[in-house]
Order: structure tokens, then sequence, then C-alpha cells
């Protein structure tokens, strides 16, 4: 089983991500999160791959205080929800509304962001607590905004604007996910149904992304049929030695279920051959 350090700012943040990766690995591995903010992180223990968020350390040289020099690290990039882009685009054409994110740079990266995915009818203006304002003046500066837009930071919507829209926390993007699955190995995991499900959850993104995604798995697709086609038992093996192939025929003469043989090291799975 590998294991998976989520590091991040916000401790929520963390166990959101954390239960995001375990969802999807599910028994393949064991995720475990950590925090900058709440100095959790100084107990982390050593892993498989450190998945990191872009605001969880100020500089390079902090990020190797906890992540070894030699360690993988994939860095946590969000997208939204199908449902939470179909919901916003409902929003009557000019409202005025007022994004609220950890730091501002943050809520207007998500702002770009939606817009990219087609959310473009609002007047959207970033806020962070870095763009704080005494009571008496944030009171006049938002007296216009027709409402607040956050993904799970309400603690930080400025006082009065009276309706407060709360996303929830955005979701890593499928590329976070593949390229984490690729380092630790388990590239099958891209072909079960958990995965799926997840991408067909999320906003349409990257057209460019998706379409090479979508032609690496026909290509894949057809390479499996044409293994199974053989008249010989076919295994075959990676870089790393483990097994990405497993054909029928295969199955017949060595007596090993594929699900047995896939993602393990061929020499201990056929220590004969």
């Amino acid at each position: 089983m590998k294991k998976i350090a989520v590091i991040t700012l916000v401790p929520r943040s963390g166990s959101f991500y954390a239960g995001q990766f375990q969802e999807i690995f599910g028994e393949l591995a064991q995720v475990k999160a950590y925090s900058t903010g709440d100095g959790s992180v100084e107990g982390i223990e050593a892993s498989d791959l450190y998945v990191v968020s872009t605001d969880a350390f100020e500089a390079a040289e902090e990020t190797r205080q906890y992540v070894p020099s030699e360690g993988q690290v994939v860095e946590i990039q969000l997208t939204y929800a199908k449902d939470v882009v179909r919901n916003l685009k409902r929003i009557p054409k000019g409202t005025r509304v007022l994004f609220v994110n950890i730091t501002s740079q943050m809520a207007r990266e998500a702002v770009t962001q939606l817009e990219q995915l087609g959310v473009n009818q609002l007047h959207f203006e970033a806020y962070g607590p870095d763009l704080a304002l005494p009571a008496t003046e944030a009171l006049a500066a938002w007296e216009e905004v027709d409402m607040a837009v956050t993904p799970d930071e309400v603690s930080f919507v400025p006082p009065g604007i009276g309706k407060v829209l709360n996303i929830g926390h955005r979701p890593c993007t499928p590329a976070t996910i593949i390229e984490a699955a690729l380092r630790l190995g388990l590239e099958r995991l891209l072909e079960e149904k958990r995965f799926q499900n997840y991408m067909k959850s999320l906003a349409p993104g990257n057209y460019s992304f998706e379409q090479m995604f979508k032609r690496s798995r026909q290509l894949e697709s057809r390479f499996d049929i044409l293994i199974e086609i053989l008249d010989e038992g076919m295994v075959g093996v990676n870089e790393r030695g483990e097994v990405f192939a497993f054909n029928q025929k295969a199955k017949e003469i060595t007596g090993v279920e594929a699900g047995l043989a896939m993602g393990r090291p061929g020499e201990r799975v056929f220590p004969y051959i």
C-alpha cells in the first residue's frame, strides 16, 4: 500500500483533499493530511508521494524542511464541480459578486477560472482577508455588492453582505489525480469506475487535455484488444518491472488471476519466468 501525504495551509482544506484522494485511491493507498497552519506538518511521516497546495509553503526552502529531496511531489491544482458551475450560471446577469478566498490572489485566480468555464455574466470582485478594511469602511465599501461567493471560507466574508453562497471546497483537477497515480505506478486506477465517475462530476476543463486523455484511453483499449487475440501468453512489464499487461492466454498458462498480477513486480509474480 502506498502512502500519500497531503500538505496544505488550512487544516480543513487538507482534510477535504485527503478525503478526495482516499476515496479515489481506495485500498491502494493510505492518505494522511498535514497542515502548516496548525503545525501538524511537524509530525509528517515518510511517504511515497507528497501532495502540496500552492499556499502551503512560502518558499521552496521551507518545503524541503518537511519533504525529502528525493520525495515525489505533486502540486494541487483546483477546479469546480459541474453542479457548482451550473448553479452560478443561473445567477442573474449583472449581479455584483464578491468572491472571497483565503487571499485576494487566490480569489482572482478562482474568478479567472470561473470565467473560462463560462460564468461570465456576473460582475466579480476578488477579496481576501489581506484586503480587510475597518468595520465602518467595509460597510461602505461593499454596500453595492449583491452577494458573496466563497469556497468554504465564510469566516472571511466582510460584514455588511447579507447574501452568501458557500460553494464548498474546490475539488482537485483530474490532472492532479492522474499525475499522482502515474508517479505511484498506479496507472490502472485511471481505468476504474471511481476515477471515471470523479471526472464526470467536474466541470469540463481544458479541451486539449481532455482530448489527449481520451485518445490515450482509446490507444490502450486497442492494445488490450490486440494482446487478447494473440494465441500466445503475453505478460508486459514497465520500466520498474511491474506488470501492466496480462492477457487471458497468460492466465490460462500460469494459473494466475489478472488482479493478482497487475501492478505487482513481475519477478515476484512469475519467479519461474
